[in-house]
């Protein structure tokens, strides 16, 4: 299922300079292939298709195969991002392709002056660009010394204002002009691309996930005329630092109770390990080693759940995965997805500094294909995962 890789590995801002060099008629030509029934890895798309002819094929799946006409080399999934904020998304619409979302509704072109700009585009979407290169998130540090090496034309005293004005929590978004009306973040607004973790010049700008970061809102506050951000839906982080706080609170030491604490911390472990029978069978399955990681130390390996667990009828082999527990951890909280196409492993931005070596790395599948885990189960949870389940 691997797709080929005939290039050398390339950094996220040269792809994308490739990305801005592609012509409409190899993005036509790309579409022409696709009309043709040619098989791609890249999955389908959640929100919007590129409309061609009488079909529509995904916007990333199109602009791999447009690169493979540029270059004449093969690109897989990996090798650029997707998503109405990327690079690819906008080099589509700036080639005035019609964009539709699933119900059909054209997507306004954003009629950007490539070429009347001082710079040729944007200044946010340079800044955009910028932090996209960094694969975990970058500070303002990294931007602009990005910048500044690959874009020394471009005024550095732009990069805190347009991360500001990109950024869901940065408190002075509301002072530009394309913040000044109440919405919420959730909902497909171009400036709503990035998400501010840490304080102080350590702080990283990541893309913003209303399903990791929670749904935010520009809202007048009591006392300001201008719009602030504001929480008004917990994502996961927020879930979890309640679940912390439960926990703390729950968890009053007793000296005299470390046997009954035993015999609780060892039934949250066999808990953690999955039902017994489903465990087991993926231990024969798996031949007792991680699905991922290739770990072999029983005590560490837990059966996981690839659709939610619904009853016994969901303790089946095709339906799980033996993972080492903290990939179990990461896979229950969808910060570790797989693709369907390539059963290879997806990280979410952040988990770059300890498991950057999984990136992309397929799954060691069982050696009896009828255990293999189910393509179907697999699509259908990164569909939930796309649409904010947890």
């Amino acid at each position: 299922m691997d797709a080929d890789r005939n290039h050398p590995v390339r950094s996220r801002h040269e792809i994308n300079s490739l990305i801005r060099r592609l012509t409409r008629e190899q993005v036509e030509a790309a579409l022409r292939r696709l009309q043709a029934g040619e098989q791609t890895p890249f999955s389908e798309s959640t929100t919007y298709d590129v409309e061609f002819g009488s079909g529509k094929f995904p916007p990333k799946r199109v602009i791999g195969l447009a690169l493979e006409e540029l270059t004449g080399e093969v690109f897989t999934p990996y090798d650029f991002i997707g998503g109405v904020f990327s690079a690819s998304f906008r080099r589509l619409e700036e080639l005035q392709f019609r964009i539709v979302d699933k119900q059909g509704s054209v997507r306004g072109s954003r009629r950007l002056h490539t070429r009347g700009g001082k710079y040729g585009e944007l200044t946010w979407q340079i800044v955009l660009d910028a932090v996209g290169a960094f694969r975990g998130g970058a500070t303002r540090r990294q931007v602009s010394e990005h910048l500044a090496e690959h874009r020394p034309e471009f005024n550095l005293s732009n990069v805190d204002p347009d991360l500001n004005l990109l950024t869901v929590n940065s408190p002075s978004r509301g002072n530009f002009h394309p913040n000044r009306r109440p919405r919420r973040c959730d909902q497909g607004s171009r400036y709503d691309a990035l998400f501010r973790i840490g304080s102080g010049n350590d702080s990283k700008y990541i893309p913003y996930q209303p399903a990791i970061h929670g749904v935010w809102e520009l809202a007048a506050l009591a006392g300001s005329e201008i719009l602030r951000p504001r929480p008004i839906e917990l994502g996961l982080e927020g879930e979890l630092s309640q679940a912390r706080e439960r926990a703390v609170s729950e968890g009053a030491f007793d000296v005299l109770g470390i046997e009954d604490a035993r015999r609780r911390v060892l039934a949250t472990i066999v808990r953690r390990q999955g039902q017994p029978a489903f465990r087991d069978a993926l231990m024969v399955a798996y031949e007792g080693r991680c699905a991922i990681t290739s770990c072999d130390v029983p005590a560490a390996l837990e059966a996981a759940h690839i659709a939610p667990y619904l009853g016994p009828k969901t303790n089946h082999v095709q339906n799980g995965l033996l993972l080492r527990a903290d990939i179990h951890t990461l896979f229950d909280l969808n910060l570790l997805t797989i693709d369907a196409a390539t059963m290879s492993v997806n990280l979410a931005a952040g988990l770059e500094a300890h498991y950057s070596h999984l990136q992309g790395q397929r799954l060691r599948l069982p050696p009896d294909q009828f255990d293999w885990p189910s393509v179907e189960a697999i699509a259908t949870r990164s569909s939930l995962v796309k649409t904010g389940f947890d």
